[in-house]
């Protein structure tokens, strides 16, 4: 997995939004007031989280958890429909 990093935002700036990549923001600071040039920003390693799982992965665990037991429990229903 690669490092994730955040950047250091000065008081008073923004990032500036990507005209190229919805959603996304390049390492430039823009002024909050004029919108104009205010440096670029620098970025920190964020600190991985010793050992606990990340809260996607549990989200997506526990949603395939949910979809298998509903499938048993359908197949379930069916089979006992069928006798």
């Amino acid at each position: 997995m690669r490092d994730k990093y955040e950047p250091i935002i000065k008081d008073g700036t923004h990032l500036a939004e990507s005209h190229k990549t919805e959603g996304a923001y390049r390492g430039i600071l823009l002024d909050d007031e004029t919108n104009q040039l205010a440096g670029q920003a620098e970025w920190k390693r964020v600190k991985k989280n010793n050992g606990n799982i990340d809260a996607d992965i549990c989200t997506i665990a526990l949603a395939v958890t949910i979809s298998v037991v509903m499938t048993l429990i359908m197949v379930r229903i069916i089979h006992a429909i069928k006798k």
